[in-house]
């Protein structure tokens, strides 16, 4: 998550997205057409300003405005080769829930290996792609998802496997 003293460049997604519930607008602008418009110092909170500024909203001259920028997840613009720059962490989850019109519980949560993922599916691999080829390896439904950890605090707690030795 980023914080709005953050620098627009320092922003993970290549689109920032605004919205303002009082005025009921809502926009989105790359990052590269940002930087050229206001230049690359400029934080969060500065160009969520400037942008509702340049809207017409009349709340920022009185200091009321309330739009508010929002991160898109990542599975909508991040591919295999930033998951695997930023060290983000894929987990595969089960969606299971009724089986034969019985209610089941969903297998737990897997860490998927990301150097195998690249490997199999190309570096410029879309995220948002990865989750059609997904299948519980424990149960075989095709009803898995994938989760991205982006940092230690995202990845839920996994169960710790034993090694048995033979």
């Amino acid at each position: 998550m980023f914080k709005e003293t953050d620098k627009i460049t320092q922003f993970g997604p290549p689109v920032l997205v605004i919205k303002c519930e009082d005025c009921k607008r809502h926009g989105e602008m790359k990052i590269h057409t940002a930087v050229r418009r206001y230049g690359s110092d400029i934080t969060v909170a500065e160009w969520k300003k400037k942008v509702a500024e340049d809207g017409g909203c009349k709340r920022v001259a009185e200091g009321y405005c309330r739009a508010f920028v929002f991160q898109e997840s990542v599975t909508w613009w991040a591919s295999l080769s930033d998951a695997q720059h930023n060290r983000w962490r894929p987990i595969l989850r089960c969606l299971r829930r009724h089986y034969a019109l019985k209610r089941v519980n969903a297998c737990p949560p897997i860490e998927l290996d990301l150097r195998s993922l690249v490997a199999t599916h190309g570096s410029e691999c879309r995220l948002s792609k990865l989750e059609r080829w997904a299948r519980c390896p424990q149960c075989g439904s095709s009803g898995a998802t994938i989760q991205w950890a982006l940092t230690d605090e995202d990845a839920p707690d996994m169960p710790v496997r034993q090694r048995v030795a033979r």
